[in-house]
Formats: C-alpha cells, sequence, structure tokens
C-alpha cells in the first residue's frame, strides 16, 4: 500500500491522465519481455533489405520497452520531438502512431505476458484450495466530461512465496449505469485471467480523486503542481484532477463477491478531515502555514532567496515524478525548525513591502510556531501509521496494532489542542472499532512472529 496518493498520481494519473482522452486500447501495465535473440543480434543478420527489416524491428522493440518500462503515454510516439529524433537515429524508420502502439502493446500482453500471469494464477489456487486466495484492488477514476475508468490490481502469492501485485487492467465504462458497469467489468477482468467469485478473497474499492483529495492535508496537488514555469504535465494532472465526479460507496455495491474492505490509509485520512471540521481554529492555523508553502512554491524568485538565507527550499524539486504522499507534510515540518521559522517569516515580511500589487503579495501569517509544533505533533501519528500500512511488505496483520498504537499514542499526548484530539479519537473509534473485531484481521495479527510474542517478552526478561 506504499505511498498510496503519490502511487497513484504517478502511476495512474501520469501514465494515463495525457492518453485517457485519445487511446481506445488499454491493455494492462506490464513490462515488455526481453526482445528476442535475432533481434539482439541484428549485426549477424544479412545485408539490404533484410538487414533494414530487423533493424527496423529491434527500434521498435526498444520503443515499447521505453513506454512500457516509463509509463510513458501512447500519444508520445506522435510527438515531434520522438519524431525529429527518429529521423536522425533512422530516416528510413516508418512513422508510429499510437494506435499502432497501443495493439502492438496489446498483442505482447496477449502472447507473452498474459498466458505467464493465468499460469501463476492457477498455481495460487491450486497451491491455496481454490477459494478466497486471490485479491483484488479496484480504482474507479471518474469524471463530469470524461468515461468513468476502473483500474484493476490482483495481490497473490507465487509458488516462490513472494507478493506478486500486477496491475491487469484498465477500462472505459459506460456513464449511464457506472454502478452495474463497475461490478461487470470487474467481472469480466477477472474471468479473463481464468478466475471465477469463488477464488476471490477481499476486493478493496475505492473511488480514486475522491481518495487523492482527502490527502491534501499531507500532499495537496493543487499546491505541489503550482509550477513555477508553465508544465504541460502538471496542467494535464491539474486539469484531469480537477475534472472530479463526487461519487460514494453505493458505487460498488454491485459487487457481489469477494469481501468488500476499504483503505485503511484513506481511512485515516478521513479521520482526520472531520476532526478538522470540529475544530475550526486548527483548520484555520494549518490553512496559513499551506498558504507559506504555496507561496514559495509559486515564486521562483523568493524560494531561491529561501535557499540562500537557509539552505533549505520548502518546495520539492520541479518534478511531478517527485512528489510523494507527504510531500506538503514534509514541507511544513522543514518550516517549523527554530533556525527557519524567523528566517521565513523576515522573508514574508519582506516580500510584502516589495509585492507590486496584492495578487503577488505574501499570505498573512498569524501563527505562532509553537501552535503549529503543537498540531504537527498530534498529526505525525497518523502519518508514520499511514507509512507502515503503506509498505511493500504484508502489512495486514499490522492494521490492529498500529490503530491502537495510534489511538494510545493521542491518548497520552499533551496537547493545548484538546478538542481536536478528542475528535481525532473520536473519529478512530467510530471508523475502525468494527475492524477491529474482524476474525481475519485478529488471526493474522497474533500470528505475525513480529507480533505474536510481545506478551511473553517480560517473562523471557525474568527467566
Amino acid at each position: 500500500m506504499k505511498d498510496l496518493v503519490g502511487q497513484r498520481i504517478k502511476v495512474k494519473i501520469k501514465k494515463e491522465g495525457p492518453a485517457l482522452k485519445a487511446r481506445k486500447v488499454s491493455p494492462p501495465q506490464a513490462a515488455i519481455s526481453p526482445l528476442p535473440a535475432a533481434v539482439q543480434d541484428a549485426g549477424s543478420q544479412p545485408s539490404g533489405s533484410g538487414s533494414l527489416q530487423f533493424r527496423q524491428k529491434a527500434i521498435t522493440e526498444a520503443v515499447l520497452r521505453m513506454i512500457a518500462e516509463d509509463m510513458l503515454p501512447l500519444s508520445f510516439v506522435e510527438g515531434s520531438g520522438f519524431r525529429n529524433f527518429m529521423t536522425v537515429v533512422e530516416p528510413r524508420y516508418p512513422r508510429l502512431s499510437q494506435r499502432a502502439v497501443g495493439l502492438k502493446l496489446y498483442d505482447e500482453v496477449e502472447k507473452n505476458v498474459k498466458p505467464t500471469l493465468i499460469r501463476q494464477l492457477k498455481s495460487c489456487v491450486a497451491t491455496g484450495g481454490g477459494d478466497a486466495v486471490i485479491h483484488a484492488t479496484l480504482d474507479l477514476w471518474a469524471s463530469r466530461c470524461g468515461e468513468p475508468v476502473i483500474g484493476v490490481q490482483l495481490h497473490f502469492f507465487d509458488e516462490h512465496w513472494d507478493v506478486q501485485r500486477p496491475t491487469v487492467a484498465f477500462r472505459h465504462l459506460n456513464r449511464k449505469n457506472v454502478t452495474a458497469a463497475v461490478a461487470r467489468e470487474l467481472e469480466a477482468v477477472l474471468l479473463s485471467y481464468g478466475l471465477f467469485p469463488h477464488n476471490v478473497g477481499y476486493v478493496v474499492a475505492s473511488e480514486a480523486k475522491s481518495a487523492i483529495s482527502t490527502y491534501d492535508l499531507f500532499c495537496d496537488y493543487r499546491l505541489m503542481c503550482a509550477a513555477q514555469k508553465s508544465d504541460p504535465d502538471e496542467e494535464e494532472i491539474l486539469s484531469f484532477l480537477a475534472d472530479f465526479f463526487p461519487m460514494d460507496e453505493m458505487e460498488f455495491l454491485d459487487i457481489q463477491f469477494g469481501t468488500r474492505a476499504g483503505c485503511i490509509a484513506h481511512l485515516l485520512q478521513l479521520v482526520i478531515k472531520e476532526a478538522l471540521k470540529s475544530s475550526r481554529v486548527v483548520e484555520n492555523l494549518l490553512s496559513q502555514v499551506h498558504n507559506v508553502v504555496a507561496f514559495f512554491r509559486r515564486s521562483a524568485y523568493w524560494t531561491e532567496v529561501l535557499v540562500k538565507e537557509c539552505g533549505l527550499s520548502l518546495a520539492p524539486p520541479h518534478s511531478a515524478s517527485s512528489f510523494r504522499w507527504n510531500s506538503t507534510f514534509v514541507s511544513l515540518r522543514k518550516m517549523v525548525q527554530e533556525a527557519v521559522w524567523g528566517s521565513v517569516m523576515t522573508l514574508l515580511a519582506q516580500a510584502r513591502i516589495e509585492a507590486k500589487d496584492s495578487s503577488s503579495a505574501p499570505p498573512q501569517v498569524r501563527a505562532k510556531r509553537e501552535q503549529v509544533l503543537d498540531i504537527i505533533g498530534l498529526l505525525e501519528p497518523f502519518e508514520e501509521a499511514t507509512q507502515v500500512l503503506q509498505g511493500d511488505g504484508i502489512t495486514f496483520s499490522l492494521i490492529i496494532p498500529s490503530l491502537v498504537g495510534l489511538d494510545k499514542t493521542l491518548e497520552t499526548r499533551s496537547t493545548n489542542y484538546a478538542h481536536f484530539c478528542k475528535s481525532l479519537r473520536a473519529g478512530l473509534h467510530a471508523r475502525f472499532q468494527p475492524l477491529i473485531l474482524q476474525r481475519d484481521l485478529i488471526l493474522a495479527t497474533v500470528l505475525d512472529p513480529r507480533i505474536k510474542l510481545q506478551p511473553f517478552r517480560d517473562g523471557k526478561q525474568e527467566q
């Protein structure tokens, strides 16, 4: 579950956003298989037309691999820069279209990648007894203007007991009845890989853009993508995410197989959101410091001045690939350092004096450093729990310990914002109390070697 928001923006938006409008063929995301020996050893092929064909084939394979591995949009091959590059590399190479590339990638997946994955899934089903051994994640990307799109990812153990998480499909849906279309397309994807309803265990389904918007306290995409320059990629990301069609859990009710489960990291963010609504003072203080980060993100000049003064920047590297799920929060933590806070306030005062109009003036900050530190101290346990539960390894058994530890940390924390802290704990209890009583979660927790021996540590020390 690692880096949920940053992964969703980077993988699904960066890859799919620029291509969703134009692409009709959406093959599963997978790496292209290695080049055939005949292609790799093109130099040993006959000269003349035969040699040209082998070279063109090698170039095509390399282009396909580059698009798959670097997650480039299919329209990349129709760009003027790529075509100018190809006239230098091989003037006789025929022009590629995004449709042709899409079909070639789809063919590669159907002939090589998909059969291998089906064999792995069959082996897992046979080893696990067949029932509830494959789990699925479904992300719905809904838009007001465009067709909804779902992304499906499977989770299972291979024959070596390594966790596999292949993304197996991106599908366009009919807007007329999204609820029925989601369930129908998910079942069709599973059947195409030889999976039946009884093979499916947990199904984690969510509306992706809604999930991203709930993370704005830790990483506000509108703030982090406030480009200092005109960047087409970031502008397209902002446009894609802004085309938001609010949906709720009702959209997934027609999924009649598997055990429905929510994304724990997403639920933690909702707990914070609900607590902020009941504590407007905290919300206002966080808004002020967020505006400061946004100011430095937008101004290349004042960012450079801050770097000279303090040796650090509140703006992340100017690249969408550098954004992480907690990028904004990291900037806030930098700002409240004792050596930095005073310099930031001094630069803001200087910027107000030099501002030519109100639109370029920095925000007013009435928050005190101690107040912001207090609030960050209440939110850091949520950041830590989210980071743990988004790890690359198996985190199912860490859900109960993380939630219990989070509640205990808040219970014992000394704070001037007791009402906000109380609201956070109330939200945790309301959303997660039923969850921590689930049989599967309890079994996973007590059977985890990292956890099951903890009650006996004191006894060992006494012996």
